[in-house]
Parts: structure tokens; sequence; C-alpha cells
């Protein structure tokens, strides 16, 4: 079973075996509707293998391509890790499944790309997020969004100060003096320095956290979303003083999380976050409003996917209820809506989307009546 995150959707986007086959379902995590979810998979993919025969595929090879999937369905471990919906994508030697935290309409698409339009919630500009907990024994790395909060596992990252710096209790001995406290001859440290921190502690600190921030480098190198920091209040200046990142969130979470769940941390932390995306979303609409009318926006369906194509989408919005058929052609910029579909057409929302994505741009997702127009998509455009 795979997590998902923003390396997943890369590679999925970047599948270029066709047929393509996405599959999505809502679960059940108990109860008695939970145990027809098997049979509700296997259906799901007897209509998909009946749909690549059509597609001209041939009957063994068809059977092939989705025969892993074929042993999830009555497989106790896949099922064991179930949560709301569950998505299966799979192509000519690529299976993907994940179980995630969205109750997923059911969904099935037979075309010449990966449909992961449903997946945005997710990965998107308007909740994802990553929490990284500080500590001096404990740092800890998550990405996160308003379903989830999960860690990700960096061989690089180091967890625990006095291991990565290699101190040993002589060195530690030495960053303090003592004094003999009247009456009752116990020791008691002296600390020098700004904010009750002493001056050789802030600087291991200092050393420490910007390891931290180098291990952290190449994972957040390419990214935009913000990253909240969790700790206790003195060592949050530190490191963003050393914090090469240009996206740490104003907000924090303040105190000692070294024992704190993630399902604990996670609920903490979309508490803080959740204003700060729906700030994102109301200003990214505001920016959208005042440009609609120029050359700078738009909701007009065919000039985003066109746009999009082009690389000059700044910030788009989709619809996660909406699927708007057609194709569109990357070398001559032609974009073509189809109602009824065609063969070989693909949503052409959610190509906006997946496209705006792999340039860079921002993707915010709507259900119905929350979008800032009407339309199905709309775009700011870098220029």
């Amino acid at each position: 079973m795979d997590a998902f995150g923003t390396r997943e959707l890369r590679e999925l986007l970047a599948c270029k075996q066709s047929p393509c086959v996405s599959l999505l379902m809502p679960t059940h995590v108990a109860g008695p509707e939970s145990k027809q979810d098997p049979f509700r998979l296997e259906a799901l993919l007897d209509r998909a293998q009946s749909k690549l025969v059509d597609s001209g595929l041939r009957s063994t090879d068809a059977r092939k391509m989705l025969g892993t999937a074929r042993e999830h369905a009555f497989d106790t471990a896949f099922w064991s890790r179930r949560d709301r919906g569950v998505a299966i994508f799979a192509a000519t030697g690529t299976v993907r499944a994940y179980h995630l935290p969205i109750a997923f309409r059911e969904f099935l698409f037979v075309g010449p790309r990966f449909h992961t339009k449903p997946l945005l919630p997710l990965i998107n500009g308007g909740g994802r997020f990553f929490l990284l907990a500080l500590s001096q024994k404990n740092v800890r790395f998550f990405e996160g969004s308003r379903y989830a909060l999960r860690e990700v596992d960096l061989p690089e990252l180091p967890r625990e100060m006095e291991a990565a710096l290699n101190y040993t209790d002589a060195d530690r001995g030495a960053q303090l003096h003592t004094v003999l406290r009247a009456n009752t001859r116990k020791q008691q440290a002296i600390f020098h320095g700004h904010g009750g921190v002493p001056d050789t502690h802030k600087d291991d600190l200092t050393s420490f956290f910007r390891m931290v921030d180098a291990a952290l480098h190449p994972v957040l190198r390419d990214e935009t979303s913000p990253v909240l920091l969790a700790a206790v209040e003195y060592l949050l200046p530190i490191y963003r003083s050393v914090s090469r990142y240009a996206h740490l969130a104003g907000v924090e979470l303040r105190g000692n999380f070294d024992r704190s769940a993630p399902h604990e941390l996670h609920q903490k932390a979309w508490d803080v976050m959740q204003p700060v995306f729906r700030a994102a979303f109301r200003d990214a609409s505001e920016r959208l409003q005042e440009r609609l009318g120029t050359e700078r926006a738009s909701d007009d369906l065919e000039a985003v996917v066109r746009a999009a194509n082009e690389g000059r989408v700044d910030s788009v919005f989709v619809s996660l209820d909406e699927e708007h058929w057609g194709c569109a052609d990357e070398t001559t910029g032609r974009v073509e809506l189809h109602d009824p579909p065609r063969a070989h057409d693909v949503d052409l929302v959610d190509l906006a989307a997946s496209t705006t994505f792999l340039h860079g741009g921002k993707v915010f997702s709507f259900h119905d009546g929350e979008g800032p127009t009407g339309a199905p998509a709309a775009a700011i455009f870098r220029y």
C-alpha cells in the first residue's frame, strides 16, 4: 500500500503508458457496509476490464494489467488499512493503490492519462502543508492536509541534538557553571544569552537547526506549501533565523510535542492552518475577480486549459464535482470540448489542474457552490 503525496502525483502524471485506468470508490472503515467493499471493488475492476477491451486492448492483456489490482479485492492485508476511500491507478507495468481519507464518489475512467483531480485536496494549495516538530531530543517532519498527517521518513534528518553534535557528558558540563544555592548547598545552573538561553547552548541549537534545515532543503527546494513549526517557544526564533525555506508559516504550534501522536498533532495543526488556507483561497479569489475581463485571468475552460499547457497559469480553481470532456493539442494549442465524450477524450478540468501543478502553479479545488465564479475552472495568468 502506497502513501500519497506530491511525489506520487508527479509519478502518476509522468506515466506515458496508454490506456490508463483510474478507479475511485468510497469505502467504509467498519460496519456491515465494509463487508461489501471488496465486492464493489471487484465489480468496478470488471467494468474497467470491459472498457480496456473496448478501447482495443486484447482480453488477456487487460486481465494482466489489472491482475495485481484484482489481488487486492479480497486481500485481508489490503483492507486492514482501510480509510474513507480507495484509489487504484493501473497501466501496463504499473499498479498504484491507495487507501485515502476522502470519501470519493464512485468513478471509473479509462483513457490516455490518469484522472487525478479527486486527489487534489490532499496536495493542492488549498490544504496541503508540512509540519516540522522541533526539539532537542526528537525532530520529526510531516506532510499534512485537512484530512491527515503522515510522517515523512528522511534518513538524513538529524533527530537528536546530542547525537548530531556528538555530545559527551563533559561537553554538556562545560556549557554551564554553577553556584551554591544559599542554605541548601544545591547547585543551580546560571544561563547567559538572550531569552534565558545560554550563549553556548544557543550556538549549539543554531548548529543543530542548520543541520535540520540542510536535511530538509532537498525535499523543500521546489515546494511552496507552508511549513508549520511546532516547538517550545524559545526554539522557534532560533530555527527561523537559520531556515532557508521561504514559506515558513506565520502561525506556530507552541509547546513540547515529543510525545504527541500524529493524530493529535494533526488536529492541533489543522486548527491553526485552516484559517490560513481560507485566507489564501479568499485572497486568490479576489485577485481573480479583479483581473477577470482582462488578459490576466479567465473562467473560460478552453482558455484556461490552453494557458495551463503553455505554463502561463499562476493559480487555477477547479471543480471537484464536474467533468468536461474534450481534447487539447499542446503543439497547436487547439482545445475542443465534446458532448458526448469521444474516444481518447480527457476531463479538461482535470487536465487544467494537473498541468498547472506540473508547471509549479497553485491549484485550488472546490465543491459545487464554493467556486469564485460559476465556471468549472478559472485561472489567474502569469502573463
